[in-house]
């Protein structure tokens, strides 16, 4: 009978401890996971309609989801979204850039779409920085596993007061960014942004310390335990192979920080916590009901704005407008293909250059014409055929022609008025026996003499 008191406290002391276990599995952990909230993250998710304005509601100071600062700067690291599909599967990667060659990766989302239609929705938080198997994922109306204890329900633990709130797999395919992924002519989306070059409406800020972080979601936590709660065990099957294996980004520096306890200075400052609870009782009162909607809906009108657009084409990034108008002109030049020659806006004004003909084309004549005056080397070649079509300077191609044959004549009588004098210097000399072509046409007895002169001496 002694000992019945013993095992009482000791019994309530174990179940003290699991439910501190339970809170601080969606409060505190130690790790850098506790300045991103997988909730919020998810919640944003939700609300979004495509991954850029995903991507930016993400990184949006106001909306409080972005706390993290993996490097140790004191800024807050930009979120980058990287999205690897592979048939109906989508894995959605966030990362952030520690340096010029370290990237982390943060969470992953898994999208997997089933033969039936329904949509099946996780989020996996990496283990370096959420401890191993940390997933959020929608409260699934379903029948679950008897025989499976798993982990504390965090809902029991936080507030006895939350309704869950169930869906179902079809339900979840009816999100707008699920939409967005399984369209027809969707563009796979990959972050544009990388170290030291980000978009030119996001400036980094100091992070907050975790008390205040947490204290502003600890005020939405009815509204996330409502609508996502945490799983045990990760429902893609393949998760292991395709992301750990091909996807997934590790920085080293990461883990040496957490082994240094770098990380624990965003813990140092618990009377922060009432400013959290400033910034939510604020925003509740001007009429804030949900964390995120606002923010996504902000977001997703922002995303296509000019400057961001001119940014990105920097790099040559395309946009859906630009994607649009790129298959707009497809189209286009299809049909222009396909109508008749006489229905075809003109190219140009210009008079078209004709064609050059073919060495088969060309006739006897003219090769041998050009044959003889390759060795004169007149000004202008004989090798061109005579063309009657009309040429870009407006001539017409007899008239260039004979206004050639006209310069050669001319030319060959120059020739021939001076030809006679080196004849005869070669002749007295003695060194040189050849003569110019045109002579020998002009005055043939004076060549013919030429020659005997020389061998009768």
């Amino acid at each position: 009978m002694k000992k019945y008191p013993f095992i009482i406290v000791l019994l309530l002391f174990l179940g003290s401890m699991v439910r501190l276990q339970a809170q601080d599995y969606i409060e505190k952990s130690g790790l850098p996971g506790d300045n991103l909230n997988l909730y919020a993250v998810m919640d944003m998710f939700r609300e979004s309609e495509t991954l850029e304005a995903f991507e930016r509601g993400l990184n949006d100071p106001e909306a409080m989801i972005n706390n993290l600062d993996l490097n140790g700067d004191n800024l807050v690291d930009y979120i980058m979204v990287f999205d690897y599909p592979s048939e109906q599967i989508h894995t959605i990667v966030l990362r952030v850039a520690l340096s010029e060659t370290e990237y982390q990766d943060v969470a992953v989302f898994t999208v997997e779409k089933q033969a039936n239609g329904s949509v099946i929705v996780q989020l996996i938080g990496d283990e370096l920085l959420y401890g191993p198997n940390y997933i959020v994922e929608p409260a699934y109306d379903e029948t679950p596993n008897p025989g499976y204890a798993g982990r504390p329900s965090s809902t029991q633990a936080v507030t006895t007061q939350t309704k869950v709130i169930h869906t179902t797999y079809y339900e979840v395919a009816r999100w707008p960014v699920v939409v967005f992924l399984y369209r027809p002519g969707y563009v796979v989306w990959r972050s544009s942004w990388y170290w030291g070059y980000y978009p030119v409406y996001w400036h980094p800020w100091t992070p907050y310390y975790w008390h205040t972080y947490h204290a502003y979601h600890y005020g939405w936590r009815n509204h996330y335990l409502s609508y996502y709660r945490p799983w045990h065990h990760k429902r893609y099957v393949a998760y292991q192979k395709v992301y750990h294996t091909e996807i997934r980004h590790y920085a080293p520096i990461v883990q040496v920080n957490i082994n240094r306890n770098y990380y624990a200075n965003t813990y140092s400052k618990p009377e922060k916590k009432s400013e959290g609870e400033r910034i939510y009782t604020q925003r509740v009162s001007s009429g804030t009901t949900l964390p995120t909607r606002a923010y996504a809906t902000r977001a997703a009108n922002q995303s296509n704005s000019q400057q961001s657009t001119l940014k990105r084409n920097e790099r040559g990034v395309s946009t859906p407008a630009q994607n649009s108008q790129r298959v707009q002109q497809v189209k286009t030049a299809d049909v222009n293909k396909k109508a008749p020659a006489q229905q075809r806006a003109p190219q140009s004004t210009r008079t078209a250059r004709p064609a050059t003909q073919t060495k088969q084309q060309q006739t006897p004549v003219n090769r041998a014409a050009s044959t003889v005056k390759q060795d004169s080397k007149p000004a202008t070649s004989a090798r061109q055929p005579a063309r009657s079509t009309t040429n870009i300077s407006g001539k017409s191609t007899d008239q260039k022609s004979r206004t050639q044959k006209a310069v050669t004549t001319k030319q060959g009588t120059n020739k021939e008025t001076t030809s006679v004098k080196p004849a005869e210097r070669s002749n007295t000399s003695g060194n040189s026996t050849k003569t110019n072509h045109v002579s020998k046409t002009a005055n043939p007895t004076k060549e013919k003499a030429t020659p005997s002169k020389s061998r009768k001496r």
